[in-house]
């Protein structure tokens, strides 16, 4: 994507989408250089669900769970977002915060 359009589409997304929890998982992920998608892919990975009316999506390799945010917010609160990861114990990576509010432990 052109540098120039990427960077609008993630502003746009910045302006439209600052939630605390997307700054925590943004923050966290750039302190322990973690990679997510960012805001203009997140949003984009919004819009497809959106597109073909998905219910139900399962990602693989959810990591911090930033890419998971973004189906939710497609699925809506009927919908349902499946995450899985290949290491053991992926909610550790999660802050105590987000994994309170996710129901994990």
């Amino acid at each position: 994507m052109d540098d120039a359009v990427e960077s609008y589409l993630t502003e746009l997304a910045r302006v439209e989408h600052e939630e605390p929890v997307l700054v925590e998982m943004e923050a966290r992920a750039a302190e322990h250089g973690f990679p997510i998608v960012g805001r203009a892919t997140g949003r984009f990975l919004e819009l497809a669900a959106r597109a073909v009316g998905a219910r139900r999506v399962m990602e693989l390799g959810s990591g911090y769970g930033y890419s998971a945010y973004w189906f939710a917010r497609a699925v809506g609160p009927d919908g349902e977002v499946v995450c899985t990861d290949g290491e053991p114990t992926p909610s550790q990576r999660r802050s105590p915060r987000r994994a309170s509010r996710s129901g994990s432990r």
